[in-house]
């Protein structure tokens, strides 16, 4: 689960859509909640191909490659984004058959507010 993490989390930094389309079951879900105070999808953004649009239009729309810091969530994976004023993002991972069949994230400030995390050094894409 861990090296999918990387694996993931490195193909999107880089922009390879087909490496993290790979990595995702058919029917991963991605839901999203930022509690009306951060951006976020309405709805749950359901199957590979939706998710795999999603992140791009994410990548697309972000121009720079934010820091992004491996954590563990409950015992599993998991990275948070951040910028110069904090936490912005909080990414959970679940797995079956091989690959990732959810990914979690949490934008909400209010749900981040309260975390202390300690960080490793920020992922890179290499």
């Amino acid at each position: 689960s861990k090296r999918l993490v990387a694996q993931f989390m490195r193909a999107t930094q880089t922009g390879d859509v087909a490496g993290f389309t790979r990595l995702l079951t058919e029917g991963a879900v991605l839901p999203s909640g930022g509690g009306g105070l951060a951006r976020a999808a309405l709805r749950a953004i359901l199957g590979r191909d939706r998710i795999t649009r999603f992140i791009l239009d994410i990548l697309a729309k972000n121009g720079a490659s934010p820091a992004i810091h491996a954590i563990t969530i409950n015992g599993d994976p998991g990275r948070v984004k951040s910028d110069a004023n904090g936490l912005t993002d909080v990414f959970n991972f679940e797995f079956a058959d091989g690959k990732i069949c959810a990914i979690y994230i949490v934008g909400n400030p209010a749900k981040l507010r309260h975390l202390v995390i300690p960080l490793a050094p920020p992922s890179s894409p290499a």
